[in-house]
């Protein structure tokens, strides 16, 4: 099978990028070093001189090593300096982006030739200000151009997809933080919210959307979406009680219409799918009980929030074509739930479950529907269920090993419930979804290599990353990956975006 393949690629070039690594490591290393690798007789005679001697140095008649003495200038080093009352600092980011593979032409996607698609500029920059008495102010944003969407004809992609894709200026981490009084602190303004553990799933972890654009290739750290909130957090006898309120809606980014990551892709060819609406209350709530306590920790969770991904309401139907116009909106749901983490050893145990309630569920029978019930329809007697309001049970467990040196491995599984299932929805009763992370740093911690898998529940596709980043300098980071999507039935989720495979590379400069 074509994924079986790429696996066993991606485990070579893993094991081949290690052993490169590790022999340019040992050609590097002082002969001190190569010594205790070689055998303990040559360790013994390269580390002493005749006589037992040490040698003072490993060079040549006394030629510079990097291993000399450093002289310090105490009288230099102002101890009673104070640190500066503001810092700032950011970091430019080059990123290209090639599909190898052509467009499946039974799906309507804008780019149907293999080619360069990303060619993006990334600036990022953060300011952090110290007020006084513990109050402090961050204020950060992101701003990018992709050279990419120039290059086309002007009608070649949609104003909504150039508008998505080509640039954007956005405030990020933007708050003001500190103390109101004794135990009780106070931050307002656009923030992230991370309560949950799990890294591939929103269980308890409902505060901030998510960047879907691309998918599989955002890192949960740029992932994260802030929002504006007013966070009030209580602290006592090693309990947090953290209450919030958000006052701004952001749905999570998804791909826009025709776009290579078109979420509704599959779908229009049935449905007619309209510009969504979004709440007109926009407030949400959340509160958490949290303790941290040796070896471990754990909090308990309410909210009540907006659905980040949309429902689609049914508007109306062309009886002759049977396309549904239907309107994405964003529906309140209730979550209950806790997240905690145990070590034990080289092992971190973690867990997310949760009880959501009023989770609205896609329809897969809407033709079905209209079909049976035409005169009903036309006549206006009969309205098309286009999705379902259900009760949803969730769960995630996650284990993680660093026993070895520079070597993380990370596995994890979330199942979902749905209760009260019926016949027509378009998710299973249950699913489960197992994600594994490989990350191994080597040179020094100067480069690492990075692996993420994910099966997604119902066997709905496989999605395989691979990423090596090697630190030029401090500063400056050049990074290199491929991403694969598989599936081989036309009814699953990832099967129109199969042949979206990537290869990836970047430059990022921090400052």
């Amino acid at each position: 099978m074509r994924w079986q393949f790429w696996i066993l690629l991606f485990s070579g070039i893993f094991v081949g990028a290690t052993l490169w690594a590790e022999e340019i490591s040992l050609q590097n290393r002082p002969p001190l070093l190569l010594a205790s690798v070689e055998s303990v007789d040559e360790e013994a005679e390269d580390d002493w001189g005749e006589e037992g001697e040490e040698e003072e140095d490993w060079g040549e008649e006394g030629e510079e090593d990097g291993f000399g003495e450093i002289e310090i200038n105490v009288a230099e080093i102002d101890l009673n300096q104070e640190p500066s009352a503001f810092q700032w600092g950011g970091f430019f980011r080059e990123e290209l982006a090639y599909n190898f593979r052509e467009q499946d032409e039974d799906y309507v996607f804008s780019r149907e030739e293999a080619e360069l698609t990303k060619m993006r500029s990334v600036l990022n920059l953060y300011l952090d200000l110290d007020l006084g008495e513990d109050w402090k102010m961050k204020v950060s944003g992101n701003a990018f151009y992709d050279a990419y969407y120039s290059q086309k004809e002007e009608d070649f992609f949609s104003s909504e997809t150039v508008s998505a894709y080509e640039q954007e200026l956005e405030l990020r981490d933007t708050f003001v933080q500190g103390p109101l009084m004794n135990n009780l602190w106070l931050k307002v303004g656009r923030q992230i919210i991370a309560w949950g553990q799990s890294d591939s799933s929103q269980i308890v972890d409902m505060a901030n959307p998510r960047d879907q654009r691309e998918q599989g290739q955002t890192d949960l750290e740029d992932a994260r979406i802030p929002v504006t909130s007013t966070k009030l957090s209580y602290i006592q006898s090693g309990w947090e009680l953290n209450l919030v309120a958000i006052h701004e809606f952001r749905a999570n980014k998804v791909g826009t219409k025709y776009s290579d990551y078109d979420p509704y892709i599959s779908l229009r060819k049935v449905y007619d799918i309209q510009d969504s609406e979004l709440p007109s209350e926009k407030t949400e709530f959340l509160v958490r009980l949290f303790k941290a306590f040796s070896g471990g920790d754990i909090g308990f969770v309410f909210a009540d929030v907006y659905e980040d991904d949309p429902y689609l309401e049914y508007v109306s139907v062309d009886l002759q074509t049977q396309v549904v116009t239907v309107l994405p909106k964003h529906k309140k749901i209730t979550v209950r739930g806790l997240a905690g983490n145990m070590v034990q050893g080289s092992w971190l145990f973690y867990y997310d479950l949760a009880h959501k309630q009023g989770v609205s569920i896609l329809r897969d029978d809407v033709k079905t529907q209209i079909q049976n019930n035409g005169n009903a329809v036309a006549m206006g007697t009969f309205t098309p269920q286009t999705w379902n309001e259900k009760d949803q049970v969730e769960a995630a467990l996650g284990a993680e090993y660093s026993g070895i040196n520079d070597l993380t491995l990370t596995i994890e599984s979330e199942w979902t419930q749905i209760q009260d299932y019926e016949e027509g929805l378009a998710n299973e009763e249950t699913g489960s979804t197992l994600t594994l992370r490989v990350s191994y740093d080597l040179l020094n911690q100067t480069m690492n290599l990075n692996f993420l898998g994910i099966q997604l529940a119902n066997d709905n596709g496989q999605l395989y990353r691979g990423n090596i980043s090697y630190d030029i300098m401090d500063a400056l980071e050049v990074s290199g990956g491929m991403i694969l999507y598989e599936a081989s039935q036309s009814d699953k989720f990832l099967y129109p975006y199969r042949n979206n495979d990537r290869i990836l590379a970047g430059l990022k400069y921090s400052f």
